[in-house]
């Protein structure tokens, strides 16, 4: 029983090496989309608080070796919150270089780590009534990293899953504006972060890939 099982286990993963390999020179387009949404009013009261966001990002990649790739992406994310007649929006724009490592694990099956550096533009505004108005514009440069599954539908088509920015450690510069009962007041910001998206489950995504075999 114990020859049979091993006999098993290693044409598993010897087939799965032969048949998911990403060969050298191969080229991945594609990209990631996320949205969660939110809706919580506490107990007594009538006003309800939303919050939800959007976030996209195609990219492209090249294998320098097998398995392992490296390529660019765009991004661009939409946050929203909404609490009464106060309203917060944040857009951010943004581009990245990065390198993915694939492991084939099983038929069809591979997990991934991925490492990226990043840089966004950013710009917000917060209002509350009338009588209150706050705009936040700036931009931010970050490195992180994550990992993923992916699986692989036939030979072009992956489909994947992850925790975008799982670990990051941002740097930001921005200048806020705000203006309340007729007086303004300009300040600057920076600021120098560790973070972890495992802290809100926002970072969780689903992407995918189209593999162009060389």
């Amino acid at each position: 029983m114990r020859k049979l099982f091993t006999l098993i286990t290693i044409a598993v993963f010897t087939s799965s090496s032969i048949y998911a390999q990403i060969s050298k020179g191969s080229i991945l387009l594609g990209g990631g989309i996320g949205y969660n949404s939110q809706e919580n009013k506490q107990e007594g009261s009538t006003i309800e608080t939303k919050t939800s966001n959007f976030y996209v990002s195609p990219a492209i990649g090249i294998a320098v070796k097998e398995n392992l790739i490296v390529g660019g992406d765009l991004s661009f994310s939409n946050q929203m919150q909404e609490n009464g007649s106060n309203e917060t929006t944040n857009k951010y724009y943004g581009a990245g270089i990065y390198m993915r490592r694939y492991l084939p694990i099983a038929n069809r099956f591979y997990i991934f780590g991925q490492g990226r550096f990043g840089a966004n533009i950013f710009d917000g505004e917060t209002t509350q009534g009338t009588d209150y108005i706050s705009t936040n514009k700036g931009y931010n440069v970050n490195v992180g990293i994550y990992p993923g599954i992916s699986f692989q539908v036939n030979k072009k088509l992956h489909l994947e899953t992850g925790f975008n920015n799982l670990v990051y450690v941002q740097y930001e510069n921005g200048k806020i504006k705000t203006q309340s009962l007729g007086n303004m007041s300009n300040v600057t910001s920076k600021s120098f972060s560790v973070n972890s998206s495992l802290n809100n489950m926002s970072g969780l995504y689903v992407g995918f890939r189209l593999l162009l075999a060389r």
